[in-house]
């Protein structure tokens, strides 16, 4: 109740401030302990969360698989519950390799590559090209998965496609192509689309030079509101062998804004990649070959993504970054578009002031700007 009277008392007393462009930060990354990473010296590719928060999905070269990479699964209760231990999905996984497991948000569709890299195991059977996106379906959450499906020549190319990411809605379809015709260089991101959930995929659009390098650019993530795409790259202008970058728009009818590094609360001078946002968009989780981390070569970590609610960087959340969102009420100024998600929405307005106000009279470290 007291910050509800304060909220409204800050409200009117708003004066115009003029300041500089906000960002998002990042807290301190925390490595991921068993059952996601494991003592075994393995090498784990990617993370994925579904939807509910109870089902995750991960691709691994741990021992026990069927291939080199297998998809492994872990469930629990409800999401405040540890993860259980990982079972191999075997009704997906081969003799072959099974990497990059992307979910859709009803969880009832499973993406993935049969990318190997260096193993000798080869692809699975039945592909286009040296390695394929496939997909496979399940009737409910508690049935088991069908025999995985190759999504066919509109989708995959000759040279290799990897790391898929679709949207919330089914129909926006994001992954790595290497060397395809109309691309930039090495693996691009490419982007197809669909006019319902079900329908067949179109021929993919290079997502272009705002996006794409002439390097390695792949290992996409969209977020749940499809206006933040974070990425792997090894691009100049990074820290290390890769880092990961994010690039975002005020709308999905908008351009893409050039990328961004994470900087380096993320990036390290080793190699930093695999992208995946918790269901509440609130937490990154990625991979990272940095020293001191829990297993093998490649470990799982997470970070929080904190939105920058100091909007004049003098130390503390208080009326007066209250009175620059009023200001900017209803523009598309990135200083205040702060919610509902940390990269905003767009446009300044109650989405904003709820994020705000749950910081009202925090004190936290100035940003410098």
């Amino acid at each position: 109740m007291k910050k509800t009277i304060s909220l409204v008392l800050i409200l009117a007393l708003c004066l115009v401030t003029k300041v500089a462009n906000a960002d998002f930060t990042f807290g301190e990354p925390v490595n991921l302990e068993p059952p996601i990473n494991s003592s075994d010296e393995e090498n784990l590719f990617n993370l994925i969360i579904s939807a509910d928060g109870l089902e995750m999905y991960i691709s691994s070269d741990r021992s026990g698989g069927l291939g080199y990479i297998d998809i492994w699964r872990s469930t629990r209760e409800n999401a405040d519950n540890p993860w259980g231990p990982l079972v191999n999905v075997q009704e997906i996984n081969s003799r072959y390799n099974e990497a990059f497991p992307c979910l859709s948000a009803d969880g009832l569709t499973l993406y993935f590559s049969d990318w190997y890299g260096w193993n000798a195991a080869g692809d699975r059977p039945g592909g286009v090209g040296y390695h394929d996106l496939w997909m496979c379906t399940r009737l409910s959450t508690d049935d088991p998965w069908e025999p995985p499906v190759n999504m066919g020549a509109i989708i995959n190319s000759p040279n290799g496609d990897i790391s898929p990411s679709v949207s919330q809605d089914g129909q926006i379809f994001i992954f790595a192509s290497k060397n395809r015709s109309g691309g930039l260089g090495d693996y691009d991101l490419w982007m197809s689309t669909r006019p319902a959930a079900e329908g067949d995929w179109a021929a993919p659009v290079n997502m272009g030079p705002a996006v794409n390098s002439s390097a390695f650019d792949g290992e996409a993530c969209l977020s749940t509101d499809g206006l933040a795409l974070f990425f792997c790259s090894n691009r100049s202008g990074g820290n290390g062998g890769s880092d990961m970058w994010v690039t975002t728009r005020p709308s999905q009818a908008a351009a893409w804004s050039p990328p961004v590094n994470l900087g380096p609360a993320i990036n390290t001078s080793g190699s930093e990649g695999l992208p995946s946002l918790s269901p509440d968009q609130k937490t990154l989780y990625f991979g990272s070959n940095k020293s001191g981390g829990f297993g093998g070569w490649e470990c799982a970590y997470e970070v929080p993504i904190v939105p920058i609610v100091d909007l004049n960087s003098d130390g503390i959340v208080d009326a007066a970054d209250m009175c620059i969102i009023v200001d900017y009420w209803g523009t598309d100024e990135p200083l205040c578009d702060i919610g509902p998600m940390p990269w905003g929405d767009g446009i300044v307005d109650v989405q904003d002031l709820i994020v705000l106000s749950e910081h009202l009279f925090e004190e936290v470290p100035r940003t410098g700007r």
